[in-house]
């Protein structure tokens, strides 16, 4: 029976807070009450979702658009907050320049004018004015009779008629500025691009969206006549061209420089054990769009459609980012690497092989076919000079199937049915025999009770 290998990047969950029972039974309900405003009058409506903590008095609606909701709830916590989501819906001829919280000036409330949120929606704190009162309620009823007469915090949406931007690829070369965040028709404002001369980025143009107009004016004064957006362009010296495929494809990355900006996807592979499982179907890896910038000497690969352009970062020669997990990907370096002489220590939880946290393994390696879209095991043990190639710990494959070794690893569901190739075989794992501690040396046989590796797999030692 034809065997399919599947590998599936598990997302890796960060952190979980637990709450003791006892601890919950002196949790307390607290009235909350947000109001949320859309300004100027006219431009544009606004609506509110609770958030899963909140309880809300019957009958209260307040996901109906509006130039105005009061947003009452009760949210039971240890803390005297709680939040909910604002949303804003812009009228025709307005676009939402962003949220913002209410200003006071000599103790009087303020419209703000300047944005602190563009997402949409947009998750609004609040903090309960009452929750210091000693008889706090243990129901939600009980709290819905004290909320105070003044809302705990005011939150607006701001429309608007003209937005400022940064084109897509250059988002990381600079930065933009618009005088009035708040503007109609007839008000003059004036945009304002400044580059990072750290990236050696420059000011070419801005671009008029809804015309294509390209305007090298900086900064840039115009009187409003509708609604428009504007982006700035930068470019910089240390930028450079890649060429990709013109239908679309990957290529391999590794440079002493930090690459500081991409606009292509990212293929990264990270892998702890938990992340490969055994499945019926044809398996793939999941492409993720990695958004930091790549550190120096580290490999991996782009998937880009034609010409795009990247930008090194020549003053920072050190790899500094931290992985959840392992990076499979390695760099074969000019004299290539035989495999048999080859070994990696794999990060691992602390929790996984008792109170360690790495190990040190045998590898099966795979080199990325760019044609076929398909991760090919290196037969020939053998990976050539200055390949990006992945390193798969033996022993991840023996927690799968004991001798189970994959010929080809796919990039996508799609790849794997279109792909033609299907000669997936089982073969029998070398074994060498060799036994590792937990913190990677070689030892002729056991001495202490404890956890080994032997051939790759974990082996529990008991005197």
């Amino acid at each position: 029976m034809k065997k399919i290998f599947t590998f599936k990047k598990s997302l890796f969950v960060a952190a979980m807070l637990l709450m003791a029972v006892g601890a919950q039974a002196q949790l307390k309900y607290v009235p909350l009450y947000g109001q949320l405003k859309a300004y100027p009058v006219g431009a544009g409506k606004v609506y509110a979702e609770m958030s899963g903590l909140g309880v809300a008095p019957e009958g209260a609606n307040y996901a109906e658009p509006a130039d105005e909701v009061n947003v009452k709830f009760a949210c039971r916590g240890v803390q005297p907050n709680g939040n909910y989501k604002g949303y804003a819906v812009p009228n025709e001829g307005w676009v939402l320049a962003g949220f913002a919280t209410q200003k006071y000036e000599d103790g009087e409330p303020m419209i703000p004018t300047e944005v602190e949120w563009t997402d949409n929606p947009r998750t609004l704190k609040l903090t309960s004015q009452v929750y210091a009162k000693a008889d706090m309620t243990s129901t939600p009823e009980e709290a819905f009779q004290m909320f105070p007469n003044d809302p705990d915090e005011v939150h607006y949406a701001l429309f608007t008629r003209v937005t400022v931007g940064i084109d897509a690829f250059n988002s990381n070369l600079g930065s933009v500025a618009i005088d009035k965040a708040v503007n109609d028709v007839g008000t003059e404002i004036t945009l304002t691009a400044t580059p990072d001369y750290t990236k050696k980025a420059s000011f070419l143009h801005w671009v008029e969206k809804s015309t294509g107009n390209k305007i090298t004016q900086n900064p840039y004064t115009v009187t409003v006549k509708g609604a428009e957006h504007y982006e700035a362009v930068f470019t910089s010296e240390n930028l450079f061209a890649v060429e990709f495929p013109a239908e679309g494809g990957y290529v391999e990355y590794y440079k002493e420089e930090n690459l500081a900006y991409f606009p292509s996807t990212v293929l990264r592979v990270n892998c702890m054990n938990e992340d490969l499982k055994k499945k019926d179907e044809v398996g793939y890896l999941e492409i993720e769009n990695y958004k930091e910038a790549i550190p120096a000497m580290t490999p991996t690969y782009f998937y880009g459609q034609g010409t795009q352009y990247f930008l090194d970062d020549p003053s920072d020669k050190t790899s500094t980012m931290f992985y959840f997990g392992t990076p499979l990907e390695k760099w074969s370096g000019d004299d290539g690497i035989e495999l048999s002489t080859y070994t990696i220590t794999i990060k691992i939880p602390v929790s996984f092989y008792e109170d360690k946290d790495s190990v040190v393994a045998d590898i099966n390696g795979y080199l990325l076919d760019t044609e076929k879209n398909v991760f090919e095991r290196v037969a020939s043990g053998f990976v050539p000079a200055n390949r990006v190639f992945l390193a798969i710990p033996v022993f991840f494959l023996d927690q799968i199937e004991e001798g189970f070794i994959p010929d080809f690893i796919y990039l996508s569901e799609e790849d794997a049915q279109v792909d033609g190739i299907d000669n997936v075989t089982e073969k029998n794992a070398a074994k060498n025999g060799k036994i590792y501690t937990l913190d990677g040396k070689q030892v002729t046989s056991p001495k202490q009770k404890g956890v080994y590796i032997y051939d790759g797999k974990k082996l529990i030692f008991r005197k």
